[in-house]
């Protein structure tokens, strides 16, 4: 569960909570499970928060700052995301449904087993992106940098990849170092993918 107290810094508002984080600078958010649905959190700081099963549905998360975020198995079905920070941002089963990721920057996160039917990427930036059994039907990933991005047993079902950047990016079963170090660093239950 999330805690109130945090919870309840972030409900009163960005200028309060961002006050509230730059006096705290060392506490690590905890908002698991909270209900954050079609909230406004535009250009709201939640770097390294951990955000584990919360309910962001239909939340605008415009611009927001997601950096090393942990959203595992948050809800995120039709989120506004909309340039949005997620760099190393684990997002393992985590439901994007219909989600705005646009121009989001998804560097070096983990989406693996995530659910992204119908979300719109376009010009997102996944370049390194863990993509271990994603889902993407019929999601609109024009212009998307899928760079260097490990995928592997991905469902790009009624998806037109003509115009995506997919320059050196890894479809098999060979883990980089460093992807391998990120995989195994929080889902020590999954190691079997990556020996």
């Amino acid at each position: 569960m999330a805690n109130a107290e945090h919870l309840a810094f972030l409900r009163r508002g960005t200028a309060v909570w961002s006050r509230w984080r730059s006096q705290n600078p060392t506490i690590i958010p905890d908002l698991r499970q909270a209900d954050l649905s079609f909230v406004d959190l535009v250009n709201v700081d939640l770097e390294n928060a951990d955000l584990t099963g919360a309910i962001l549905v239909g939340a605008d998360l415009r611009r927001a700052w997601l950096r090393g975020a942990i959203l595992r198995e948050a809800d995120c079905s039709g989120a506004n995301l909309l340039g949005a920070d997620l760099l190393r941002a684990d997002l393992c089963r985590s439901q994007l449904v219909g989600a705005n990721l646009r121009r989001a920057m998804l560097n070096d996160s983990i989406l693996a087993e995530a659910n992204c039917r119908q979300a719109c990427l376009q010009q997102a930036d996944l370049v390194r992106a863990i993509l271990y059994r994603t889902d993407f039907t019929a999601a609109d990933l024009h212009e998307a940098d899928l760079s260097h991005a490990f995928i592997y047993d991905v469902n790009f079902t009624g998806v037109d990849l003509s115009h995506t950047d997919r320059r050196w990016s890894r479809p098999g079963t060979d883990l980089a170092e460093h992807e391998r170090w990120a995989w195994s660093r929080t889902h020590s239950t999954h190691s079997v993918f990556i020996e």
